[in-house]
């Protein structure tokens, strides 16, 4: 399933690139956001270590519930 997947992203990529949506801008910009992939993958190893697994799963459904949440209100136009 993943090696599905890891296909999948390489046509998508290779697909904007052609169309030209992934520029140089954007290509900075992930070379920055790799240290922060790289910080939370630590934390969340440390993380792991102090909490139960099935606790942290229910506490990170429970904050994207709310982001998604806080996204849709502030999208709707009161």
């Amino acid at each position: 399933m993943i090696s599905y997947l890891i296909v999948i992203d390489y046509v998508i990529f290779a697909l904007f690139s052609i169309s030209g949506y992934v520029t140089a801008d954007l290509l900075k910009l992930l070379v920055y956001s790799v240290p922060s992939l790289l910080l939370a993958y630590i934390f969340e190893k440390y993380i792991l270590n102090f909490i139960n697994p099935e606790k942290l799963k229910r506490i990170m459904l429970v904050i994207t519930l709310f982001a998604g949440i806080l996204a849709i209100w502030n999208f709707l136009p009161w």
